[in-house]
């Protein structure tokens, strides 16, 4: 009987441990995604920098138009290659069809949807 009770104590206790660890987790990868949700592109590039610089306010004034410019740059080439990644599956799509049956090549066309929304 006393061992049954240690036994469900200690299953209650980790199964405890496990709700409070999930819900933690979950409340900082939130946050986390939120951050990449909502700020543009360039203003994250920006954040990256000025973190791991660590500008501070005084800093931040003189720099501010050198790390915009270059958060323009970079976002504009990674849209630029989001756009050639993509041209790149279109046209292996295209090469492909002749060999694909019908299954596969509506499974393709979808993969190309998700590639064209992001």
């Amino acid at each position: 009987m006393k061992k049954k009770h240690v036994i469900l104590i200690m299953l209650g206790t980790l199964i405890i441990g496990i709700l409070i660890g999930g819900t933690i987790m979950g409340i900082f990868s939130h946050k986390r995604m939120k951050l990449f949700t909502e700020a543009p592109s360039q203003e994250i590039i920006k954040q990256k920098i000025v973190r791991m610089l660590d500008i501070d306010d005084a800093q931040l004034k003189q720099v501010e138009p050198t790390i915009n410019n270059f958060s323009e740059r970079t976002f504009s080439m990674m849209r630029d290659q989001k756009n050639q990644m993509f041209n790149s599956f279109n046209a292996l799509n295209e090469e492909l069809k002749p060999y694909l049956n019908d299954k596969q090549k509506e499974k393709f066309d979808k993969i190309l949807t998700k590639i064209k929304q992001k």
